[in-house]
């Protein structure tokens, strides 16, 4: 998703999903929590090659490894 219109709907969508979750009592993690903030921020924003690379320095992860993590956000 390259769009960064549809990136941010995205994100209100999961900030939403979040509250109405937390609200119902119902446990929501969203995707790609464990990840690194900056892997995160890379990776919604658009920038995927860079988010794969940041995750594979930070981790030592193999690429592919990484580049199912990024694709599954």
């Amino acid at each position: 998703m390259d769009d960064p219109t549809l990136v941010r709907r995205l994100v209100k969508i999961e900030e939403q999903l979040a509250i109405l979750s937390e609200r119902a009592g119902v446990p929501y993690e969203r995707p790609g929590a464990g990840l690194p903030p900056s892997v995160r921020e890379l990776a919604t924003t658009g920038r995927k090659i860079q988010a794969i690379q940041e995750l594979r320095n930070l981790t030592g992860m193999s690429l592919g490894e990484a580049k199912k993590m990024i694709d599954d956000l």
